[in-house]
């Protein structure tokens, strides 16, 4: 059929040769048509910008990445502590300080401990002193940091004790067994003895916020509420107190006679909760010396028989949780009402605590 002019094409006869055949018109093809490439438009400036603000906090969450785990890998070598250098000296021969410093608690102990550990198993480290900065705190820690102290001495190193402007209560329990302890001039010294706190907020409640505590027993624990701050102690409550804080004083009072090689009788004469100042301490022997800390490291030091010394201090560095959050964290915490009310729950109510004049 032809397309142009809606015929059949004439068909040849039988007779005629190929030759003589007339052939078909050819197939017009289409024309290809030129388009010319798209050509990008100009970026605009703002999502430009935008991307190198994504891109700069790419780089900057990489290289703080790389630095936190440089970081945590040197804790991990380290064993979670670290070292300053308080005075120069042969890294072969050193003598360590250890700080005990604000109110014991199980954390302050804890501390405490892996401490003495480092130094214990560490054999460059020839002996330990025990700076002391603290009122005292709670009964339990203050015990387990004496233990400590006995423990380490076992091991054949000297380990000394230093106060500072205040090593009273739990703080001289603790440290009752060194080996030679050293006071300043005007150091707070002593407090044996021990204190019940607790707060009664029952009228505070009722009178100002308007709240009732509403308290329930089990039927079989008439003294499950004992210490709360719900209600004010009765005369019961505050015998069978009395009792536990007689007994602590007594086993505080054994800790001071064995420590510092004492009679029961002239201990309990200064176990009044009193504190002395330096002078007064060494005049009553709960201290061997007046010394700042460099006379005590001397004298550990000559005891020791070692030459120049290294002298380090061991230090806690800061947590990756505590780098990163800690002022979020402690802003926040102290907004939350259930954490402070666990806090202060936690908190025993009996404690060897110097609450200062």
């Amino acid at each position: 059929m032809d397309q142009y002019n809606n015929q059949p094409y004439p068909v040849a006869p039988e007779n005629r040769s190929e030759s003589t055949r007339v052939p078909p018109p050819p197939i017009p093809r289409a024309i290809p048509v030129y388009v010319p490439p798209a050509q990008a438009g100009p970026a605009r400036k703002g999502s430009s910008f935008l991307l190198n603000i994504v891109k700069y906090l790419f780089v900057m969450i990489f290289i703080t990445s790389l630095l936190l785990n440089f970081y945590l890998g040197a804790l991990f070598l380290q064993g979670g502590l670290s070292e300053q250098e308080y005075r120069p000296g042969k890294k072969s021969q050193r003598i360590a300080l250890i700080d005990l410093a604000g109110s014991i608690d199980m954390e302050t102990q804890y501390q405490f401990q892996e401490m003495l550990r480092q130094a214990e198993k560490d054999d460059t480290v020839e002996g330990v002193i025990i700076v002391v900065n603290s009122p005292g705190g709670q009964v339990v820690p203050s015990d387990m940091m004496n233990q400590y102290v006995k423990a380490f001495q076992k091991k054949g190193k000297k380990i000394y004790a230093s106060i500072q402007q205040v090593g009273a209560s739990g703080a001289y329990w603790a440290t009752a067994g060194v080996d030679r302890m050293y006071a300043q001039p005007n150091s707070m010294v002593g407090s044996i003895g021990v204190i019940y706190i607790n707060l009664v907020l029952k009228e505070a409640l009722e009178q100002k916020l308007g709240i009732s505590p509403v308290v329930i027993k089990s039927s079989r624990s008439a003294f499950k509420d004992r210490g709360s701050p719900f209600r004010h102690p009765s005369e019961e409550d505050i015998s069978e107190i009395q009792q536990d804080l007689d007994k602590i004083h007594q086993q505080f009072v054994h800790i001071v006679k064995d420590g510092r090689h004492l009679d029961e009788e002239q201990v309990w004469k200064l176990a009044s909760g009193d504190v002395f100042d330096g002078e007064e301490a060494l005049g009553k022997n709960l201290v061997d010396e007046i010394g700042f800390l460099d006379d005590v490291i001397d004298a550990l030091t000559e005891e020791i028989g070692l030459e120049n010394p290294q002298v380090i201090r061991y230090f806690n560095p800061p947590s990756l949780k505590e780098i990163l959050f800690a002022k979020s964290a402690e802003w926040s915490d102290s907004l939350d009402i259930e954490k402070q009310w666990e806090k202060w729950a936690t908190t025993p109510r009996i404690q060897a605590l110097w609450l200062g004049q």
